[in-house]
């Protein structure tokens, strides 16, 4: 995996740990989403920061059932 995907990884985690604080099985569920979902194409040649903040969004879309 590269370093986009891995940053990505943290962050989810990073915000399960410290902020939901909610059962360890739907963290799991969202890092596979993450696995599922995750293209680096997706990143080349594009604002980085913003692609980043809407892949992340649609991963949480996804998590909630939207």
């Amino acid at each position: 995996m590269d370093l986009l995907y891995r940053s990505l990884e943290r962050a989810i985690i990073y915000s399960y740990d410290h902020d939901f604080m909610v059962d360890e099985q739907v963290k799991i569920d969202h890092l596979k989403l993450l696995h599922d979902h995750y293209s680096p194409d997706r990143f080349r040649g594009c604002d980085l920061k913003k692609e980043r903040i809407k892949f992340l969004t649609e991963l949480q879309g996804m998590m909630d059932g939207t």
